[in-house]
């Protein structure tokens, strides 16, 4: 049986795929495990990293490791009612609303990377520089 062979993209446009109120228990589905259980561990380790590292950069971590740990568990949580069968709850249209929360939380992160991570680090350093002089 070819994994490939059973993936289908052009289902996913249509409104009785997505909104089927109990999908099957068996399927592609099962293998998401694997990625959000990875999204886990590298929440772990950008939490880690944040206790340990610079000042400034630890906020920026704490937001990765924010968006790793909310996708992970509610990916792990809708592959578990998804395969216990339960209402609503399984079906696909959560998993495309939860790849939604997630690229738009990633954009906001991305945008404060950008935009506002730069003049904080700029802050920073007019202030170390300020107090370098201070008795």
């Amino acid at each position: 049986m070819n994994i490939l062979s059973q993936i289908q993209p052009e289902r996913l446009f249509q409104k009785s795929y997505l909104l089927e109120v109990t999908p099957e228990a068996k399927g592609l589905y099962q293998y998401l495990a694997i990625p959000f259980g990875i999204l886990l561990i590298l929440a772990l380790i950008f939490s880690l990293r944040a206790k340990r590292g610079e000042e400034i950069f630890q906020k920026l971590n704490l937001k990765i490791a924010n968006l790793l740990f909310f996708t992970g568990l509610a990916g792990l949580a809708l592959i578990f009612f998804r395969f216990e069968q339960i209402p609503y709850l399984g079906s696909r249209l959560f998993l495309l609303v939860l790849l939604a929360v997630f690229l738009a939380w990633l954009g906001l992160i991305i945008w404060y990377k950008f935009l506002i991570l730069p003049k904080e680090i700029e802050r920073d350093e007019k202030q170390k520089i300020f107090e370098k002089y201070l008795p």
